[in-house]
């Protein structure tokens, strides 16, 4: 890695503890090169409530959540969030709720058809723009409904 650019980075903070000490993770000029380094795309993978410990780690995931599309393993089950140690009723301890509602594919695209189906009934309308709100999943749908 060294520094240099890639299209998209994957950052794993490893550190999940009870004590939430973070360890070389708190060092921020090493994290600030690592999350300035994807051209397109940064993901993060790590337990929040640790992370979230430290200062710097704590502005750095409250940026995520409020400017990316940010998920908790408990939107995809308590199994997935502990490696199949857990029953799958079971919710990971301290798991935020999720922030948006995860469609399918089959979803997504019948909600978006019905968007644009009714802005095609309206002969008023000149022009439609989806909301910016819709994650890179929706978007592929929506340009592939296009």
């Amino acid at each position: 890695f060294q520094g240099r650019e890639k299209e998209a980075i994957v950052i794993s903070l490893v550190r999940s503890n009870a004590q939430r000490v973070v360890g070389f993770l708190s060092e921020n000029r090493r994290m600030n090169v690592a999350i300035t380094r994807g051209r397109r795309h940064v993901c993060l993978v790590g337990d929040s409530d640790t992370v979230s410990a430290t200062p710097f780690l704590a502005r750095m995931l409250r940026y995520f959540e409020e400017h990316a599309d940010v998920r908790s393993a408990a939107q995809y089950g308590a199994d997935a969030a502990s490696g199949g140690r857990h029953a799958p009723s079971a919710k990971p301890a301290g798991a935020r709720p999720p922030a948006k509602e995860l469609l399918t594919e089959s979803q997504a695209e019948a909600k978006l058809r019905a968007r644009l189906q009714s802005f095609l009934a309206d002969a008023s309308q000149r022009s439609h723009a989806l909301p910016a709100s819709l994650n890179s999943f929706e978007r592929m749908v929506a340009h592939r409904l296009a």
